[in-house]
């Protein structure tokens, strides 16, 4: 039963914490949080509705003003939202940003949340061709918490940047020439590891790729060929000189924070790693499936914990995969790559994994997480589904005689939620 009650509270949790306000947030606001420009509006035959001031550009998702409630996290399908066209978005942090066919003014749109697993928005609107631009954003301008710095088209189509640059992460942001809002971002179709072998080559990339790990040091020119989809680098630098006995740099704390059994995506109760040296470990941590669709579930870390990503959460690191949903096999030792305070939540990647029972070692010497599979997950046990069922309300406390209510059934390994009279 211990395994169907961390089910149920993890379910629980979510029904709880379900949004009653919604908010449209993106690259056109620059991600802002509990924007009151992008509140929708409850309407009389149940949708919410919002009749946005301004451009609509592609990459952006709605939430409930914060990147905390998974079950209030809603983002693309994997298709291109078309105007007037019902869109029905996936649910949950592992879900990308919606893009658009074309720019849309002074959009009007119906968020329909029905049937909260299956949320539709639809957008109404006059049209735009967008015209782009692009841009290199990273921390190889020797800004920390990354900057951008615009690419120039030149008359071959090609879009160039000659610029001295430190050894760090970076990718090419798209935006909307006219008010450079990100639309999208483009980072490495591979590895993302540039160095002095790879200068001269045409590096492919891709829509939410890894980032690229760049070790140049000194002045180089960055040229993207957006019809090719690729990147070359050139200059006379040289790599980043490599430290013998290089400083390992430790935060204080460190925090898991996705799939995890009891607290999903909580980032005020997410479970605390113990530090010894240069490395932080946890114990029998159980990753959840994600949804009935994705029966994996996602973790990475965080070194602040707090109810708001923007105000408290984000005012710290956080450490994950080198590029979206990368799939680990336990057991298993990845990468490690950080990502500086102030990142924007939706480009600091995550972990994919089966839903099972882990210890976990970060390894900051070595900049690196150790995974082992140490018992199954919910998703793993098998049970008799003829079984009879076991109610429990919303606080996880079991009911013997449930009525009047909506509460949790527990049938076998089936969990559902349902209203009993």
């Amino acid at each position: 039963m211990k395994k169907f009650l961390l089910m149920v509270c993890a379910l629980a949790a979510g029904i709880v914490a379900q949004a009653t306000d919604y908010y449209l947030i993106g690259g056109f606001n620059g991600w802002k949080t509990s924007d009151p420009a992008c509140l929708f509006t409850a309407a009389t035959d149940g949708t919410y509705v919002l009749d946005y001031e301004g451009d609509l550009t592609s990459g952006f998702k709605i939430n409930d003003g914060t990147w905390n409630n998974d079950a209030a996290n809603f983002g693309s399908n994997g298709t291109a939202l078309q105007l007037g066209q019902p869109y029905t978005m996936q649910v949950g942090g592992s879900s990308k940003d919606i893009a658009l066919t074309e720019k849309i003014v002074n959009p009007h749109l119906v968020l329909n949340v029905a049937d909260p697993a299956n949320p539709v928005l639809t957008i109404t609107g006059q049209s735009q061709e967008v015209e782009y631009k692009y841009g290199i954003h990273g921390e190889i301008f020797g800004d920390p918490a990354w900057s951008t710095v615009d690419l120039v088209e030149n008359e071959s189509g090609k879009w160039v940047l000659t610029a001295e640059v430190v050894a760090g992460g970076f990718g090419i942001k798209v935006m909307d020439a006219s008010t450079s809002a990100q639309t999208g971002w483009f980072s490495a179709d591979g590895d993302g590891v540039l160095g002095s072998a790879q200068l001269g080559q045409a590096l492919a990339v891709k829509e939410g790729g890894a980032n690229f790990a760049s070790t140049l040091v000194g002045t180089f020119t960055f040229t993207f060929d957006p019809n090719a989809m690729t990147l070359t680098v050139s200059g006379e630098g040289t790599d980043t000189p490599v430290d013998p006995d290089p400083v390992v740099t430790m935060p204080e704390n460190l925090y898991i924070i996705g799939n995890i059994a009891g607290c999903v995506w909580d980032t005020v109760n997410a479970p605390a790693l113990t530090k010894s040296g240069n490395t932080f470990t946890i114990e029998n941590v159980e990753i959840v499936s994600a949804s009935e669709e994705i029966s994996e579930g996602f973790f990475s870390f965080i070194t602040v914990r707090g109810a708001d990503w923007d105000t408290e959460v984000n005012t710290g690191d956080r450490f994950g995969a080198s590029q979206a949903d990368e799939v680990i096999e336990a057991p298993a030792t990845v990468t490690l790559t950080a990502y500086k305070a102030g990142v924007n939540a939706s480009a600091a990647a995550s972990w994919m994994i089966e839903a099972a029972v882990y210890d976990i070692t970060v390894d900051f010497a070595a900049m690196t997480v150790n995974v082992v599979k140490v018992g199954d997950g919910i998703s793993a046990i098998e049970a008799d589904n003829n079984a009879p069922a076991v109610y429990y309300n919303l606080q996880g406390v079991e009911v013997a005689e449930p009525a009047n209510g909506l509460f949790i059934e527990v049938r076998g390994n089936q969990v559902r939620k349902v209203t009993l009279k």
